[in-house]
């Protein structure tokens, strides 16, 4: 339909529930639509019925029609070269290039658009969604299937599937675009019970945490009008749609941000675009949930990014779509994690290696054991200790059973890095704590008391848990060690 309308030499808009205009006479409607119906020529400005009538009046005058609010006269307005305007008597209103100014006050679509000066896919991605985000359809499925067009993607039309087809028609999208602006909405907060058009908004998704990166419904776009990319597409990290989610393959210095701040233990993915006005590129919010899989957090925001990323290659996945019970699932994937973010406190620390890396979590400094178990983690770190080296380094393992206990194994790496006494001076001991109602294994280190130049080593029926006096060696340029942080 979309490319039927843009192939059209002249549409006629019918605007069924506006009223002739009290300013304009019969024998110059007639007249007007004469001229309209020409093929070439147009109409000017003075020619419809909106003589004498303020710019404010004439948005008035046209916004409550219901022909902007639905879903598939989007593409009948846009699509078209030259569409005119009539009201309930058939009088001429109007040409789309004309009333533009109006048009844009009324929908939100872009001045040079509306006027055929620039090419639907030369905006964003994002844009094109606002556009569609304060319109209705009778069928759910039609809020995604009236926009077919307007991207340029196909998909089968398949009715009862409901708000699914959305989803689906994002995964076209992004098959086609490499547009990451697809992912720059924001859920709106309703109020509980709320609906909008195949998009229910019951109570048990306002206590949602966990959200897939793609939108439930146009309308999460509507405040992203002002979104637009940042350089060629091409360059986007490769996105390919899985099963397991959207699979990303983020190329060298190309991977995801530490959050700082109110984002803090979150991942920020740069989808490399920004709001007009901010000149700053977006981000989301992930959250990482083991082997390389993430979802969305804090889906009402779109944090702006300055830092820049320095990794290796890195492959991820993030859900496509949670739904309420999935996010409860989700919000599970931290049990029985093993945590050492508190493995500083006693003993200055800096991590070197861990093993396995896909379950490692370093927003969180910890290991996400996936609530199952039997599996052999390791990590190996430095000491800031001075004594009896200047820099020892440690392996610790991990083996966690759901059934049993942690288990906690500490020794050298080599036989260079210090002395039997020393590791046998060093306790490791774990204990659990509830962390957002799920079972959490905390690790504590406690390092060797001292006494003038002697170290004491106390009998593993002494461990205390009292603070210790030891003597940190200073950090060198560019070093980063854990501090005591809280989850």
């Amino acid at each position: 339909m979309y490319q039927w309308y843009a192939d059209a030499i002249v549409c006629f808009a019918y605007l069924s529930d506006l009223k002739p205009s009290d300013l304009k006479t019969g024998g110059g409607r007639k007249k007007d639509q004469q001229r309209a119906a020409k093929d070439g020529g147009s109409v000017t400005s003075g020619a419809n019925g909106d003589d004498g009538l303020t710019f404010e009046q004439r948005v008035q005058k046209y916004s409550h029609c219901r022909w902007f609010t639905r879903g598939w006269t989007l593409q009948e307005l846009i699509a078209p070269r030259r569409l005119g305007f009539y009201d309930t008597d058939w009088g001429f209103q109007g040409e789309k290039s004309e009333m533009a100014l109006e048009l844009t006050a009324i929908t939100g679509i872009r001045r040079d658009v509306l006027e055929n000066k620039l090419a639907p896919s030369s905006v964003s991605v994002a844009q094109r969604m606002s556009w569609a985000s304060r319109r209705e359809t009778t069928r759910a499925e039609d809020m995604a299937y009236c926009l077919l067009g307007l991207f340029d993607v196909n998909m089968p039309l398949l009715y009862g599937e409901g708000s699914k087809a959305f989803i689906r028609l994002q995964g076209e999208i992004i098959k086609e675009i490499c547009d990451f602006s697809l992912f720059a909405w924001r859920h709106p907060e309703r109020e509980s019970g709320e609906e909008g058009t195949g998009d229910k908004a019951p109570a048990q998704r306002q206590k949602q945490r966990h959200w897939g990166i793609l939108a439930l419904s146009p309308k999460d776009f509507a405040d992203s009008s002002g979104i637009e990319t940042l350089g060629d597409l091409m360059y986007n990290n490769e996105c390919v749609p899985t099963s397991k989610g959207l699979r990303f393959v983020a190329p060298v210095n190309c991977g995801l941000l530490d959050g700082k701040g109110e984002f803090e233990g979150t991942y920020l993915m740069n989808l490399r675009c920004e709001e007009r006005d901010a000149r700053l590129p977006v981000a989301i919010c992930l959250r990482k949930h083991g082997r390389g899989i993430y979802s969305r957090v804090n889906p009402t925001k779109l944090p702006r990014v300055r830092d820049r990323v320095k990794t290796k290659e890195e492959v991820f996945y993030v859900t496509a779509a949670v739904s309420p019970a999935r996010s409860v699932m989700l919000a599970a994937s931290h049990r029985h994690a093993i945590n050492l973010s508190r493995l500083g406190e006693n003993l200055g620390i800096r991590l070197d290696k861990l093993e396995p890396a896909d379950h490692w979590d370093r927003q969180q400094l910890q290991f996400l054991t996936e609530g199952n178990g039997y599996i052999l983690y390791e990590a190996t770190f430095s000491t800031l200790l001075d004594f009896p080296a200047k820099r020892a380094r440690l392996r610790m393992q991990f083996y966690f059973q759901p059934d049993m206990n942690l288990s906690v194994t500490l020794g050298a790496v080599s036989e260079n890095d210090g002395d039997d006494a020393y590791f046998r001076a060093v306790e490791a001991y774990s204990y659990e704590e509830s962390v957002e109602g799920q079972p959490v294994h905390f690790v504590i280190l406690e390092p060797p008391r001292r006494r003038g130049d002697r170290m004491l080593v106390a009998p593993s029926s002494e461990t205390s848990k009292s603070p210790l006096t030891y003597r940190p060696r200073p950090r060198s340029k560019g070093e980063e060690w854990l501090s005591p942080r809280a989850l």
